[in-house]
């Protein structure tokens, strides 16, 4: 039985990977379409009519579950992606929906789609959905990690030990705790969007981003700068400048 598929998933690496691993796994997999956003995953499902979708849940500006939100019609099988930890995997497994944990390992995709081959031509279980929505709602700031994308997989960065992140280019460099740095292939502004459900990070200037737990010192100046605890200055733009100091 040959089923139409899309992959959604913001990260070019996954998409392409997860295409090799259904060319290896399941033939009977076609991909009609990757897609790197939910505007575009919205399109596809437009302009496709797929029977499963591959969906990645974190990714900027619009998540997985925004997707799911502005779709018309879910008429189709739908496999959540997913780098979060053993505990929300749990909501998955309570309301039995199919998802795959990255890195995605090739056992587990054998599974998840005969999983999704048994539910077909079944309807679309929403209130599963629904309930996995609240699941993940209530436990989600108990997780304090972003999945950090690394030539092996994924790295798991506890928040807490975040002090600051500075754009280089398409590349953002995320300054830790005991003088760690990490270099990820993803924009400030995806960093930001993944940190966004944490208060203490703030974006002082188009390029940097500070975690104001680690703030040290402001120094005054046209836009000013913030001594960090680890004794870095990051300058502070004039356009945020009263935003940054009406957090304090």
């Amino acid at each position: 039985m040959e089923l139409k598929a899309l992959i959604i998933d913001d990260e070019e690496a996954a998409r392409v990977s997860l295409m090799k691993l259904l060319e290896w796994n399941a033939p009977e997999i076609v991909v009609a379409a990757c897609c790197k956003s939910v505007d575009e995953g919205l399109e596809a499902i437009g302009l496709h009519h797929p029977n499963v979708i591959f969906l990645d849940i974190e990714m900027p500006v619009k998540n997985g579950f925004d997707l799911l939100k502005e779709v018309q019609e879910v008429n189709f099988e739908i496999i959540f992606i997913t780098a979060y930890d053993e505990f929300a995997i749990e909501a998955f497994k309570q309301h039995a929906l199919a998802y795959l944990l990255k890195p995605i390992d090739e056992e587990e995709l054998r599974i998840a789609i005969k999983r999704v081959k048994q539910q077909l031509p079944n309807s679309f279980n929403e209130s599963s959905i629904v309930k996995l929505f609240d699941s993940l709602k209530i436990q989600q700031p108990q997780l304090n990690k972003i999945a950090i994308p690394t030539m092996e997989g994924l790295e798991l960065i506890k928040v807490e030990s975040i002090i600051r992140c500075s754009s280089e280019g398409n590349y953002t460099r995320i300054y830790l705790l005991n003088d760690e740095t990490i270099l990820v292939s993803k924009t400030l502004k995806q960093i930001e969007n993944q940190l966004s459900a944490y208060s203490q990070f703030v974006r002082v200037h188009n390029s940097h981003m500070v975690n104001l737990l680690f703030v040290k010192r402001y120094q005054k100046g046209k836009g000013g700068s913030l001594i960090m605890d680890d004794l870095s200055m990051v300058p502070v733009s004039r356009a945020r400048k009263e935003f940054l100091l009406d957090q304090f």
